[in-house]
């Protein structure tokens, strides 16, 4: 195969790649800026995988018909396949997590009586997705896919207990909307990175037979599937707050 044939190889390798990079970087800011929609957003970063698939085969096409042996041909046939691997990953990770939780939205470790939002319920009532838990549905689906998603309990006060997770959710770094000690509630908002997805926390602390028990509630405004961040958000701040109160 000739050079020319090689080096066009090479350019539409190095072209697939910036096209995946860009359909995967702009999709979380552009919707935070309210210039696309969530569906085409959403929609647009899941596909970056097809142009990063394109460019990983493409560049090690082109190092093997010739392109190598071009003046900086090697640097390039590597720099497209390591971003087809950059531009790749994310959206694997994507499919996978859809395809491996279930679809809900709204977490809590007491699915009898979730904790209910006070400071934050006109904020979701403003949302797409309902200021109340979505039901037994739900909460079947979180039993099975979520086992470890259990109330805490700890023999402390409740002020005590109260005082460590207040402060666990400053270290967080959640935007602490609420703090009523004489309602043992906490209320807070976390930011995804990426997608800038606002999702809504709410911890309940009251006093039991052995000292305090301690829940929480995690939920999404928008989306039908948080693809597992919930319930990751739940488990992740527990056991950092068994580690303080140990």
């Amino acid at each position: 195969m000739s050079s020319l044939i090689s080096r066009i190889i090479l350019v539409f390798a190095l072209l697939s790649a910036l096209v995946g990079l860009l359909m995967l970087l702009l999709p979380g800011p552009a919707y935070q800026r309210e210039l696309l929609e969530l569906r085409p957003a959403l929609d647009l970063f899941r596909a970056a995988l097809w142009p990063g698939l394109g460019a990983g085969a493409l560049g090690l096409l082109a190092a093997l018909t010739g392109a190598g042996g071009v003046r900086g041909g090697p640097a390039l046939c590597l720099i497209s396949v390591l971003t087809a691997v950059i531009v790749v990953i994310p959206p694997l990770q994507f499919r996978h997590a859809a395809a491996s939780v279930p679809p809900i939205h709204d977490i809590s470790t007491d699915l009898a009586e979730p904790p209910e939002f006070v400071a934050l319920r006109a904020a979701r009532e403003d949302a797409p997705n309902a200021v109340e838990h979505p039901g037994q549905e739900v909460a079947t689906q979180q039993r099975d896919a979520y086992p470890e998603i259990r109330p805490r309990r700890y023999a402390r006060t409740t002020d005590a207990v109260f005082a460590a997770a207040a402060e666990q959710v400053r270290e967080q770094g959640w935007l602490l909307v609420e703090e009523d000690p004489a309602a043992g509630r906490i209320e807070a908002v976390a930011t995804t990175t990426w997608f800038g997805f606002r999702d809504d926390v709410i911890i309940r602390v009251q006093a039991d037979a052995d000292g305090s028990r301690l829940d929480m509630r995690s939920a999404s405004r928008v989306g039908r599937s948080d693809l597992g961040t919930n319930a990751q958000r739940i488990d992740r701040f527990l056991r950092a707050l068994d580690q303080r109160l140990q």
